[in-house]
C-alpha cells in the first residue's frame, strides 16, 4: 500500500490501568504508555510520529479517558481501532482515533476531573480492586474530611500542594477548583467501604491531587486543623506555615474525564 507523506493531526482518546507503566512520556529502558502506542502505530505503517498528552499522568496512575494529539508525517492508509487494540496490552485501550486538524492537546479550554480512591477496610487488600485503591490503616474522621474537601472550591493558591519549587511553580500556583467532593463509592459495603475524592479544574500542577488527598488524610487523623488548610490556600502565605499534606501513593489516582469547555 502506498505511503502518504501529507502531515496529519489526529485526536486519540485512550484508557489504561497505569500499574505496569512508568507514566505516559517516553523514558529510556522503561515501559510507558506513549512508547507502547508509538511501537504499535509504527508496526502498522505510521511513521515519524509525535505524541502530546493532555494529562501527563505519573507512573502507576490510571485513566478512564486521556487525550492525545497525534501528529503523523507519514502513514499507510487508515487504521482500524479494533485491530490496534488486539495488538496492545490488555491494560491499554484506544477508545477512538480520528483526524482533527484543529485539536490541541495542551489548551486552557480542557477541563479535567480526577478521582482518588481509598479505604481503611482490611478487606480491600484481598479484593481485585487492591491495585486501584489505597489502603489506609489508621482510622479517619470522614465527616470532617468531607467538610474540608469543600474548602478547596474556588480560586486559591496551591503552591503547597504540588511537587517542585521552581520559579515557574511559585508564580503560577493560582488554580480554580470547580468541583471538590468526598463521598462513599456506590455499592461498597461497610466491611469493604471505599471512599472517593473527586476534583475538577481547568489546570492541575504536578502531584497536586495527591497532595490534596494527603492533606485531607492529615485532617482526618487529627494531625492538622481545618484552619490550617484555609491558611495554606492563601495567596499571602505565612513564612512559618507547614505543608499541610503529603504525596499519597499513585495507585489510588484515576483521570476520570476530560471535557472541552466552550
Amino acid at each position: 500500500m502506498k505511503k502518504t507523506d501529507l502531515p496529519t493531526n489526529f485526536h486519540l482518546i485512550i484508557s489504561y490501568f497505569g500499574t505496569n507503566f512508568q507514566g505516559v512520556i517516553k523514558q529510556p529502558h522503561l515501559l510507558t504508555i506513549g512508547e507502547e502506542l508509538k511501537i504499535i502505530l509504527e508496526q502498522n505503517g505510521w511513521e515519524r510520529i509525535s505524541l502530546h498528552f493532555t494529562s501527563r499522568t505519573d507512573a502507576g496512575v490510571h485513566a478512564e479517558q486521556n487525550f492525545i494529539q497525534l501528529h503523523v508525517k507519514q502513514r499507510v492508509g487508515e487504521l482500524d481501532v479494533s485491530l490496534l487494540n488486539l495488538q496492545l496490552p490488555t491494560h491499554l485501550r484506544i477508545i477512538s482515533l480520528f483526524e482533527n486538524r484543529e485539536f490541541q492537546a495542551i489548551t486552557p479550554k480542557l477541563e479535567k476531573t480526577y478521582q482518588y480512591f481509598f479505604s481503611h477496610s482490611l478487606n480491600i487488600l484481598s479484593s481485585p480492586l487492591k491495585e486501584h485503591v489505597l489502603y489506609w490503616q489508621e482510622s479517619l474522621d470522614i465527616g470532617l474530611m468531607k467538610k474540608v474537601a469543600t474548602d478547596f472550591l474556588g480560586e486559591h493558591n496551591f503552591l503547597l500542594y504540588q511537587r517542585g519549587e521552581s520559579k515557574r511553580a511559585r508564580e503560577n500556583a493560582l488554580r480554580t477548583i470547580e468541583k471538590s467532593i468526598l463521598y462513599e463509592l456506590d455499592g461498597s459495603k461497610e466491611d469493604n467501604q471505599i471512599f472517593v475524592f473527586e476534583v475538577t479544574s481547568m489546570g492541575f500542577m504536578r502531584n497536586m491531587v495527591r497532595y490534596m488527598v494527603g492533606a485531607l488524610i492529615n485532617v482526618g487523623q487529627g494531625k492538622i486543623s481545618r484552619d490550617l488548610i484555609l491558611k495554606s490556600l492563601s495567596w499571602n502565605l505565612s513564612s512559618d506555615i507547614v505543608v499541610p499534606g503529603f504525596c499519597v501513593p499513585p495507585e489510588g489516582l484515576k483521570l476520570k474525564s476530560i471535557k472541552q469547555k466552550i
